[in-house]
């Protein structure tokens, strides 16, 4: 987390996409985990706000105001609902004063990536010029851009709670049938599959 914190706030000195995207990646991965712990409770421990819940939610509350902006926090609904009631904490006010989550995710400031110039070493004048080896067209790179943001949409879907509803309505409404085609596999279960329920669940989500 504290390399995107620190991309966020441009201190020096600046780090480099890689690591800023690494960054992200984990701190997700994290809420993530917190947003399941606290399914169908309030807190982290027992039935009201404890220790654990202020070190752990004030440490996250840098990235919650910078980059896990609200795109990411409508799948993470525990999670939310959990810092929305620590910053909402008049004592946590007192101290902080009135926290503002984000809306949209802070442009990072980052380190530019310098590339070192390759000087070719003269031509002999024996040696006749290599020929540019002819590469075959994709006719994949000649299609119009689509609509469909694949990563964001990924992202979402996985990390919804609610995939058959709000999960699959939010892919036909971004859905780009000139780009893209469905197609309905169906599966073959085979002899003694779907007997133990959390590993056909699990297997079942690792498909989708």
């Amino acid at each position: 987390m504290f390399p995107a914190i620190k991309a966020t706030f441009g201190w020096t000195p600046l780090i480099d996409k890689d690591t800023y995207n690494e960054a992200i990646k984990n701190t997700k991965a994290n809420v993530t985990l917190i947003n399941n712990h606290l399914n169908g409770k309030d807190f982290l421990v027992g039935n009201r706000l404890t220790v654990a819940d202020l070190v752990l939610g004030l440490s996250l509350t840098h990235a919650f105001t910078t980059f896990l902006d609200a795109g990411f926090r409508k799948a993470m609904g525990n999670a939310t609902k959990w810092i929305e009631h620590i910053i909402a904490n008049e004592a946590v006010i007192s101290k902080l004063g009135k926290i503002k989550l984000a809306a949209k995710t802070l442009p990072p400031h980052l380190a530019e990536t310098k590339k070192e110039e390759v000087k070719a070493a003269p031509a002999k004048k024996e040696d006749k010029p290599a020929e540019k080896e002819k590469k075959d067209e994709n006719p994949l790179d000649v299609l119009p851009p689509s609509t469909f943001n694949m990563f964001d949409f990924k992202t979402f879907f996985v990390n919804h709670p609610n995939k058959r509803e709000e999960g699959m309505k939010a892919f036909f409404e971004q859905f780009d049938k000139e780009g893209y085609s469905i197609w309905e596999l169906n599966y073959e279960m085979y002899e003694g599959e779907g007997v133990v329920l959390y590993q056909t669940v699990n297997l079942m989500n690792g498909f989708l």
